[in-house]
């Protein structure tokens, strides 16, 4: 039986649109495991709910990846989404750090990092 994590990895490589080649990214991830904690594919912005209006086609709408990343190995996964995803935007949260770049509610997601671990927000239009 497939994990979460293997079920997600399956959604991003299944995703092709504009500028996001899901293969490409799922197989960096797969390769890369060791770099991060956890990934999530989804639309945050309109809400997870909002994949529902394409599932009956066979599609998955999403548009961002947030990786939970120990702060340690946070510049090795920024440099493998730069050399790789061709995303439009990057952004991060290291825990009691400033944002940098585009991001989700920083209070928020300030609450739920532990010491030691970065959220990185990826997405592409």
């Amino acid at each position: 039986m497939k994990t979460p994590q293997q079920i997600i990895l399956d959604l991003i490589d299944q995703t092709q649109f504009n500028r996001f080649y899901g293969p490409t990214i799922a197989k960096t991830l797969r390769e890369n495991t060791k770099l991060y904690k956890s990934i999530m594919f989804a639309n945050f912005e309109y809400g997870v709910l909002s994949a529902l209006q394409s599932l009956e086609f066979g599609v998955y709408q999403a548009d961002t990846i947030a990786a939970l990343v120990p702060s340690l190995k946070l510049d090795k996964f920024l440099e493998m989404v730069n050399d790789f995803w061709s995303a439009d935007e990057i952004g991060y949260l290291s825990y009691g750090e400033a944002v940098y770049g585009p991001f989700f509610d920083a209070e928020t997601v300030g609450r739920i990092l532990n010491p030691g671990e970065a959220l990185i927000r990826v997405w592409w239009d």
